[in-house]
């Protein structure tokens, strides 16, 4: 999963949510491209559930952080937070294309406000 705020209600929207759906999909298209792996994109309460109290929430709201994301990675439900070996060069490789790809976005959409 590629992640934004809000977890805490899925009735409140970022100010930004309309970039941060941009970015999460552009960088979702990266990462399948790597191995061909599907993430789910959105915020964290669409995708995950609702969570009061997320360091997501926090970064974004509270520290100001325009560019908060959250990722999960590769595992699909078998795993759980221990990837095997086998899976931890692909997580790598995918998540790299996904940090290019968001890195790229936030240059573009910043360098647009100068």
């Amino acid at each position: 999963m590629l992640l934004f705020p809000y977890s805490y209600s899925c009735d409140v929207r970022t100010a930004d949510e309309e970039n941060h759906y941009e970015a999460v999909l552009q960088a979702a298209k990266a990462l399948k491209g790597v191995h061909g792996r599907q993430f789910e994109t959105g915020s964290v309460c669409e995708i995950s559930l609702t969570s009061p109290g997320m360091s997501l929430d926090w970064t974004y709201a509270s520290a100001k952080i325009r560019w908060s994301f959250g990722a999960e990675l590769r595992d699909g439900g078998v795993f759980g937070f221990l990837l095997p070996p086998s899976q931890i060069r692909p997580s790598g490789e995918e998540m790299s294309a996904a940090l290019r790809s968001l890195t790229q976005f936030i240059l573009d959409k910043e360098d647009g406000k100068r």
